[in-house]
């Protein structure tokens, strides 16, 4: 089963747990978790998706950010499995990722038992972070070499609503002016 394709051909599929016996692997991870799904790759192999424990379920589930071995000058760098967490330690309860751009930069969605859904952003500068929302719960699709990132937010009496976040500007509505017109 192939789920996503890169710019240089290399296909992902939902079987990665292979990757869990390389020994060189740095695994952030503890040996009861399994790759659930695999949701995307960069051009660098970066895979982004959920592990899990199959046993305990949806709980259990958390955002991975998969790095293949690479050269840094002369030294070779292993493998790592990162286990991106949750936005809130305490009352966090599962998250997921959708999406990683070429920077490596992985946007998401996580549950908590107080908010409900969110997006995150996730960046090795400054870790998750909250995406915000337009007054539902957000579903996050998608993130770009900017840093953009589109969804949509359903809000429990308006219906779904598109939109675009950005660390600068941070999230905000996808509208249409007029019938015809293009959204801005």
């Amino acid at each position: 089963f192939i789920s996503y394709i890169n710019g240089a051909g290399v296909r992902v599929s939902e079987d990665l747990n292979d990757i869990f016996a390389d020994p060189a692997l740095v695994n952030e991870f503890d040996a009861s978790y399994v790759i659930l799904s695999a949701r995307d790759i960069n051009n660098k192999g970066q895979i982004v998706g959920c592990a899990g424990i199959p046993s305990v379920g949806y709980e259990s589930q958390r955002a991975y950010r998969y790095s293949p071995s690479r050269q840094d000058g002369d030294v070779t760098v292993p493998p790592m499995l990162e286990n991106i967490g949750l936005l809130d330690a305490d009352t966090g309860v599962s998250s997921f990722a959708i999406g990683v751009n070429e920077m490596g930069e992985v946007v998401g969605d996580t549950s908590d038992a107080i908010m409900g859904r969110r997006g995150f952003f996730y960046s090795d500068t400054h870790g998750m972070q909250d995406i915000g929302d337009l007054g539902g719960s957000v579903n996050t699709q998608s993130i770009n070499d900017y840093s953009q990132i589109v969804g949509w937010d359903r809000h429990p009496t308006e219906g779904p609503t598109a939109f675009i976040y950005t660390p600068e500007t941070g999230i905000n509505p996808i509208i249409q002016t007029a019938p015809g017109d293009p959204a801005i």
